[in-house]
């Protein structure tokens, strides 16, 4: 019977697939052809945008001509105008004349994951998505003639070029209006994820002797602590090494400002400035906490899609000088984790969380402890599901470390382990670290002070948002220089923050 039941719920699984790829076909019909085709389940690529006529129409509102949002033919657009066709009741009749109504998409993204298609794919693969062709829409924009904006030369990143981005970030008219064209943006997520691509999910970082490292914790869309960071430590160079541990990106005002200095810093200095991913590069955390809203409001969702992929290609870790790893969140709590382990991490997807695999199991009482939640498991215990079935990728993103020994149920985050000192001990001999890394969590009490030290040492979180959610807290980068590696954390509040932004707001910009 079960059986019976599986493959019923397979056949109507394959059916909305086929249902929604109908769908794509039926809204692009009438502007232009969309080639579709399915290269692993669940997911649709596009790979091929043939307009039948040149009419080119602006995305966007046609108010926003010269500003930058860029042309391209509708037909460029199949995911957000299927989204926006699609609706409770079945296909409507709507079509995209002028701003495209981005709630709207919203709720008919929704309303296709409760038909069962999101569920399906996390059960496949973990959070897969349908993702516009960067490639396409990038080589199919045109720049307007009336653009009065910043240009990339021959397509490629250079010093001049973040003088002028920086420059125009300081203006704070463009958060109202985009600094930079549509076209370029894509050149620019195109090429990070080109790069991202050929790199293993861990990757290793060699500082030469005698230079400097600065690892920076979230700074959650506050372009003044960036600027705050490049105020103490020095503007990125080929001989001054950043690395960015995650969430630079959704509950502030600055998501673009941020995500396009730390793109366009990668793409010019390729080899001393490094990013890992965090647990707000992430299409699901994006939708609620101001990434979407910010994106949309300035370009539109084709460019919000290409963010969400580009964001699963960012790496997982980085190890510096074999010594120091890197991660966002955490350790993992399974036993013999490996340095290899974390290297072959799949990416191209979002974690797969735990509410799918509580979901699952909620009914099945042979193999669910229902009081997991209030239990310290030892690593040599036989785990519950959730534990067992957590990934590696989850962990790197999620985890947060607690004082007792042992895994136990990450409440504050509704999911995911916290991970006791022994987890620590035991990963760090096992792969030769001194010490790890990480970010994830604002300080506050006890310290208030942007940092703080567990396991012994072998933790050490960085926080770089002084008056986080309007907390008391102070901001925190972490200084290493090469051979040894010893630390130097530098604090500053949100007073020390503001007048450094006051004084780079009127000086020139100097790179060099």
């Amino acid at each position: 019977m079960k059986s019976i039941k599986k493959s019923m719920a397979e056949r109507q699984t394959l059916l909305q697939l086929l249902i929604y790829q109908l769908v794509l076909l039926y809204v692009a019909s009438d502007e232009g052809s969309v080639a579709c085709s399915v290269k692993a389940p669940g997911r649709l690529y596009f790979s091929e945008v043939a307009p039948r006529s040149e009419n080119w129409n602006a995305v966007g509102s046609a108010n926003n001509e010269g500003h930058g949002l860029g042309s391209c033919p509708i037909s460029c657009l199949p995911i957000h105008k299927a989204t926006q066709d699609l609706s409770k009741d079945g296909i409507s009749q709507k079509r995209l004349n002028g701003k495209i109504n981005h709630s709207e998409g919203r709720v008919a993204e929704k309303t296709m994951a409760r038909g069962g298609l999101s569920d399906w794919r996390l059960s496949e693969f973990g959070t897969t998505t349908m993702t516009p062709d960067i490639d396409a829409l990038s080589n199919m924009m045109t720049i307007e003639s009336n653009y009065k904006g910043l240009h990339l030369e021959n397509e490629k990143v250079t010093v001049k070029f973040m003088e002028d981005l920086l420059t125009a970030f300081k203006d704070p008219k463009n958060l109202q209006k985009p600094a930079l064209h549509a076209k370029y943006v894509l050149i620019i997520l195109r090429e990070i994820k080109k790069h991202y691509k050929k790199q293993p999910s861990l990757i290793e970082i060699n500082v030469p002797r005698g230079r400097n490292i600065t690892v920076v914790g979230d700074v959650h869309a506050h372009f003044s602590e960036i600027v705050k960071v490049f105020n103490v430590s020095g503007f990125p160079s080929e001989t001054n090494y950043y690395l960015f541990n995650g969430d630079f990106v959704d509950r502030g005002d600055d998501d673009l400002q941020n995500a396009l200095t730390i793109f366009g810093f990668k793409l010019l200095y390729p080899n001393s400035f490094f990013i890992n991913r965090g647990n707000h590069e992430d299409r699901n955390q994006n939708s609620h906490a101001g990434f979407d809203e910010s994106c949309n409001w300035i370009y539109t969702q084709p460019i919000t899609d290409a963010f969400h992929d580009v964001w699963t290609w960012l790496p997982l870790a980085h190890r510096i000088n074999e010594k120091v790893l890197v991660v966002h969140g955490g350790l993992s709590p399974h036993k013999n984790v490996t340095l290899d382990d974390i290297r072959r991490e799949p990416r191209g997807v979002d974690p797969k969380t735990w509410s799918d695999e509580l979901y699952l199991l909620r009914p099945r009482d042979d193999v669910f402890d229902r009081d997991f939640k209030n239990r310290v498991y030892k690593p040599d215990d036989k785990l519950p599901p959730p534990y067992q079935n957590e990934s590696i990728m989850l962990s790197l993103l999620w985890a947060d470390p607690m004082d007792k020994n042992g895994v136990a149920f990450n409440g504050q985050r509704g999911g995911c382990t916290r991970f006791g000192p022994d987890i620590t001990e035991n990963f760090c001999k096992r792969n030769k670290i001194e010490f790890v890394i990480r970010s994830h969590e604002p300080i506050d009490s006890p310290s208030f002070e942007g940092y703080y030290l567990k396991h012994g040492g072998r933790i050490i979180t960085i926080f770089t948002v002084a008056g986080y959610c309007h907390q008391e807290s102070k901001a925190a980068i972490i200084q290493m220089q090469a051979p040894d590696m010893k630390t130097h954390i530098i604090v500053w509040s949100t007073e020390e923050r503001q007048e450094a932004f006051d004084s780079f707001v009127h000086e020139k910009v100097k790179l060099k």
